[in-house]
């Protein structure tokens, strides 16, 4: 398998998406802004804008990932 130099993976990283949206999701994959991808990074080091995958695993926090969580990544 071979892998793209402009693309990045991160876990439990916060991710702004909005005023009041700062979810951390289980997983994301993000394409490098250079390369074409809408993700940025904040003064502040936190990924600003919505990543090009996000992962979630909901065994333990399924009410959470199937309610605010959704909300904020539709």
């Amino acid at each position: 398998m071979t892998s793209c130099p402009c693309t990045l993976t991160a876990d439990n990283t916060t991710t702004i998406l909005g005023e009041t949206s700062e979810p951390q999701p289980d997983g994301v994959l993000i394409i490098e802004p250079a390369a074409g991808g809408q993700t940025g990074l904040s003064e502040d080091d936190y990924t600003t804008g919505p990543p090009e995958l996000i992962v979630e695993v909901a065994s333990s926090s399924a009410s959470i990932d199937l309610h605010a969580k959704r909300h904020d990544y539709e």
